[in-house]
Parts: C-alpha cells; sequence; structure tokens
C-alpha cells in the first residue's frame, strides 16, 4: 500500500492577486498564521523552518517562485513529506488559488489521519490568509 495523500483546495480571494501572492509567498512574515508561532529563514531565502504552535517543526524548499502564478515547495518533517504548490488564476478584481499538497506518510496509521489534517490545515490557511487581507 502506497503511503501517499493529495489534498487540494480552490479558494476565491477579493483582493488583487499580487496582494493575494505577497501574503503567502512572504516567509519573513508568518505572525497572522494562527497555527505558527515563528519561521527560520535560512541566509538566501530559499529554504526555512516552520514551528507550530505546539513547537512541531516542518522544513521547506523554494522551488518554483513564478510571481502571480506558481509557488511550489518541497516539505519534510518527522511525519511526512512532500511537495505544496499553489496556482494563482486573475478572477474579475480578485483571484482563485488552487492549492495543491502531495504528502507521502511514514506509517500506515499516519496515512489513515493524512488527508483529514490536510483538509483542515488548508481550510485554516485560507482563514488566517483572508482574515490579514481584510476580507472576514
Amino acid at each position: 500500500m502506497e503511503n501517499k495523500v493529495i489534498s487540494e483546495r480552490k479558494e476565491n480571494f477579493a483582493s488583487d492577486i499580487s496582494v493575494v501572492w505577497d501574503a503567502i509567498t512572504n516567509i519573513y512574515e508568518s505572525n497572522w498564521r494562527s497555527d505558527i508561532e515563528k519561521t527560520v529563514v535560512n541566509y538566501d531565502g530559499t529554504e526555512f523552518v516552520e514551528y507550530t504552535n505546539k513547537g512541531f517543526e516542518t522544513t521547506f524548499k523554494i522551488t518554483i517562485k513564478e510571481k502571480d502564478s506558481r509557488y511550489e515547495l518541497t516539505f519534510e518533517n518527522k511525519n511526512m513529506t512532500g511537495r505544496f504548490y499553489s496556482t494563482f488564476a486573475k478572477v474579475g478584481n480578485g483571484c482563485e488559488v488552487t492549492f495543491t499538497e502531495t504528502v507521502f506518510v511514514n506509517n500506515v496509521f499516519m496515512k489513515l489521519l493524512a488527508r483529514t489534517y490536510l483538509n483542515s490545515q488548508q481550510k485554516k490557511f485560507c482563514y488566517d490568509l483572508k482574515q490579514i487581507l481584510g476580507e472576514i
């Protein structure tokens, strides 16, 4: 049994695509994220570690960064590895962002919980993002 789980969420934002892009890709400012205590960025800004409010850490590496179009990261922590990417599309005065995560979990038990966990995290991320953008 393969331990791969894919989670996708499409979210519409009233804010301009560049404003949404800047908020998502600014790895130096994570204080708007309700689940993140801090982010530590490496010297050249290509890798960073997020620490949750409970001290759990995940390491990310930026692999693609195409302004207002595509943002892709690889990540790993003690429970899983994978790829996270966002695609951006202008819709009227706002935009639609598709968030996709492909993860490989380290054990079968984690696979049972992974999809629910990823969906919850994506929902929380979008809610926090809409708050910082003033859309809620």
